[in-house]
């Protein structure tokens, strides 16, 4: 088998539902589809958003409802997710502050697949 044979996406997946922040709602806007796959971080009690640079890795949004509620994966593996700079297979992830993760010396989000010639990787959180 090749490798593009394989496929990790949503084994051992756990999502929630937890409201976004105010600042991410407002970034997002309606376009609820392209928040898909993006990262976010715990920003306030039970409260996800796109967070600081830096700030640790809470989940991947899997979905948004127009009253700013989203679904939020926070276990498993999850493919393709929208990635800035040089990552390591292997290597722990952050928020960047955007939706996009980005190299971090330590965090529970674990590397295991990294294309950095289309910013995408794939996350085992």
């Amino acid at each position: 088998m090749a490798m593009s044979d394989y496929s990790v996406n949503g084994i051992g997946e756990l999502v929630v539902t937890l409201p976004l922040d105010s600042t991410t709602k407002t970034t997002i806007g309606k376009n609820y589809d392209a928040a898909c796959g993006n990262a976010v971080a715990l920003t306030a009690n039970n409260t996800v958003g796109y967070g600081s640079s830096g700030d640790a890795l809470f989940g991947i949004i899997k979905g948004v409802e127009h009253d700013g509620a989203a679904a939020i994966q926070v276990k498993g593996f999850a493919v393709d997710i929208p990635s800035t700079g040089s990552l390591t297979v292997g290597g722990n992830v952050a928020v960047d502050g955007t939706g996009k993760v980005k190299t971090a010396e330590s965090g529970t989000a674990v590397v295991t697949s990294a294309d950095t010639s289309n910013n995408v990787c794939d996350i085992l959180l």
